[in-house]
């Protein structure tokens, strides 16, 4: 059985809903795909180990709980668990291809099998240098570091085979849209792909709500607190029946 490790906070209605509904969805694979629920790190929470990182007070409250939340699981990948760490709203939208990765992931040095950072896992040599690199500078949030982390390894071992999987960059071609790149690196997986298949999973998002993390960033702007359909295609939408 593969074990995916879905982070939520509890105390939050609208994560809540949304996990409810992603949850729903994986039950067409519960023959070989288990999750698990665990409280994410919310900013009154954050890990004492990362209280003194450069450079933390570029995101938002909520945005470095979710660097936090990504470091926590991820430190597991290093200590040699394996499982895929879920956002909270990871919908699967693709059944036969979900079957068809879970059969092989563990070749697979990272697998980044959604649209952003809400279905993945890495090899453990991957995930050392991701906890390096949040000790040492997180600049970038943690899909960003990830990225980092996974070119950095494949040129430290010299990878040669296509198994890097990373969302295709939609932005440069339409076609891309709920794509999954496949090289031998990260950034070539993304922009140069050697080929590319049917992402198995998505983000799931209310029309109304939009995303769960929506608090101020610096100066007062607003950031990711707002989705549309039309900014972001790859997206699943559905309305949710609750209370605005």
């Amino acid at each position: 059985m593969i074990k995916g490790v879905m982070s939520v906070d509890f105390d939050n209605s609208l994560a809540m809903a949304y996990c409810e509904v992603a949850v729903k969805s994986f039950e067409s694979v519960k023959d070989i795909f288990e999750i698990e629920l665990v409280q994410c790190v919310r900013p009154d929470t954050l890990l004492d180990e990362l209280k003194d990182i450069p450079n933390q007070d570029h995101s938002s409250p909520m945005e470095l709980a979710a660097l936090h939340t990504h470091y926590k699981q991820i430190i597991r990948m290093k200590n040699g668990e394996r499982f895929f760490h879920m956002e909270h709203d990871a919908y699967l939208r693709n059944e036969e291809n979900f079957r068809m990765l879970m059969s092989k992931y563990e070749q697979m040095p990272v697998a980044q099998l959604g649209m952003s950072n809400e279905f993945y896992t890495m090899w453990p040599e991957v995930a050392k240098i991701y906890v390096d690199m949040i000790l040492e500078r997180p600049r970038k949030g943690p899909m960003g570091i990830f990225h980092d982390a996974g070119d950095m390894f494949s040129k430290q071992v010299k990878f040669k085979t296509n198994n890097f999987y990373w969302p295709a960059n939609r932005r440069k071609k339409d076609l891309w849209i709920n794509k999954t790149g496949l090289s031998n690196n990260i950034t070539n997986a993304h922009k140069h792909p050697e080929k590319v298949i049917e992402s198995p999973i998505t983000q799931v998002c209310d029309k109304r709500f939009g995303g769960t993390c929506n608090d101020k960033v610096k100066y007062g702007k607003e950031k990711h607190s707002r989705y549309d359909e039309h900014k972001h295609p790859d997206m699943h939408w559905i309305t949710l029946d609750i209370d605005p």
